[in-house]
């Protein structure tokens, strides 16, 4: 899916989670800064495409591997782990819109690419693999965002 289909699909997502989680929330500036983070760090997965085409949907990028490293730093931080929690959860709806089910169409520019070669190949994960990577990064975007939101007073 191209960038400008992934901001048309996440915003609405983002703002019906934000206007949901308003009253659990004292500031409402948190939801409002959140829901634009998501947003923003969910196309921020395709950053990979400025390298190119045959390295696009690279593994560290298309996973929320990169957002629980913020975890880490964040911690003592409940304001900015809510807000890191829209991060999460935006990675995973790119992962989640990027899954194809048609097996026609998993390969190519489709697989996640997991390392290089030496000869300048790149290798990674078959059609089948990659759905799962996917479609596991966004369970797992879920379960992080719930979690954090569950945690926090």
């Amino acid at each position: 899916m191209r960038g400008y289909k992934h901001l048309f699909i996440n915003t609405p997502i983002m703002v019906i989670t934000a206007s949901l989680l308003y009253y659990y929330v004292l500031s409402s500036t948190i939801l409002v800064i959140g829901a634009y983070l998501g947003v923003i760090f969910g196309n921020i997965s395709d950053m990979d495409l400025t390298v190119g085409r045959k390295y696009h949907r690279h593994v560290l990028f298309h996973s929320v591997i990169w957002t629980l490293i913020m975890y880490v730093f964040a911690w003592q931080h409940p304001e900015i782990l809510l807000l890191l929690s829209f991060t999460v959860l935006g990675v995973g709806l790119h992962c989640l819109e990027d899954v194809n089910l048609i097996k026609s169409t998993m390969r190519g520019t489709y697989t996640i690419k997991t390392r290089q070669s030496i000869s300048g190949s790149v290798r990674g994960l078959n059609g089948m693999k990659s759905t799962l990577w996917l479609v596991g990064n966004f369970v797992l975007s879920v379960i992080i965002f719930t979690l954090t939101w569950r945690c926090i007073p």
